[in-house]
């Protein structure tokens, strides 16, 4: 009964074991299987943390190589064996789990309480007003004081009060991953070719340089779309934004060079 015991915390275990001697039987190792040194290892591994073998169908000609271990039998609602030949010649185990996935919220950069906090580059602030305001306000009779910290204190105050009813408030920074979502997968491809060029037989290694270069061309052409897009939006908001206009430059880095030029597409 050992071996049906359910043990926290979850456990996945998957990859190619390349173990094409076993014969499965409801994801045990069946006994007529030929007994050697590694698949008595990985019999006792498995038994040891109730770990129980999901994948049922060949993943490559007619073996079972690529193997899904859990110790949570409800944890898979549904397993697939899928033809990918692009990026190997194993099949892909697509597994749909009841797990939950965790997404941590993002980290907020606080913009404190004075006048950082506000967004004196909005397009809505009505600057006549807001100046006018101010030059009403009896500041002689505001600051009247004898030590300069408390003269200081009150001038930035009543400021600050008055900024407040025309300045909006600022946006609460987030810090987030930057990537496109399409290009961390063309990365992540192109990780996998890497991996693949550096043990790949010859007879296949044309074929992996020749994939390896079009997925370059597609992480080259995206970046090619941001940077253009970024641009336009730049270009956009000189007017509106000059804040942003300047935080794009200064991303780019061709300032430190003296070229301020964006290449405005059609």
């Amino acid at each position: 009964m050992k071996c049906f015991e359910q043990k926290s915390p979850t456990i996945i275990l998957n990859g190619d074991f390349n173990f094409p001697e076993i014969i499965w039987n409801s994801g045990e190792i069946c006994l007529s299987t030929r007994k050697t040194g590694l698949t008595n290892i990985l019999k006792k591994f498995t038994d040891n943390h109730s770990l129980n073998q999901k994948v049922s169908e060949p993943t490559r000609q007619l073996n079972i190589l690529d193997l899904l271990y859990s110790n949570n039998h409800d944890l898979f609602q549904d397993i697939s064996i899928e033809e990918y030949k692009k990026l190997s010649d194993h099949k892909i185990i697509m597994a749909l789990t009841s797990m939950q996935s965790w997404i941590p919220k993002p980290k907020t950069i606080p913009t404190g309480t004075g006048f950082r906090s506000l967004n004196f580059f909005h397009e809505t602030i009505d600057w006549e007003d807001l100046n006018n305001d101010i030059s009403n306000t009896d500041w002689n009779n505001i600051l009247q004081s004898e030590h300069k910290n408390e003269i200081y204190q009150k001038f930035c105050s009543v400021l600050l009060e008055k900024c407040k009813k025309y300045v909006p408030q600022r946006k609460t920074l987030t810090k987030r991953c930057t990537i496109p979502r399409d290009r961390r997968i063309l990365m992540k491809i192109r990780r996998k070719l890497q991996i693949r060029l550096s043990c790949n037989n010859p007879r296949n290694r044309q074929r992996t340089k020749n994939e390896l270069e079009q997925i370059e061309e597609q992480i080259v052409d995206s970046h090619r779309i941001e940077i253009a897009a970024k641009e336009r939006r730049a270009i956009q908001a000189i007017k509106k934004n000059s804040k942003f206009f300047f935080h794009i430059r200064a991303g780019k880095g061709d300032h430190k060079n003296g070229n301020w030029a964006f290449c405005l597409r059609q």
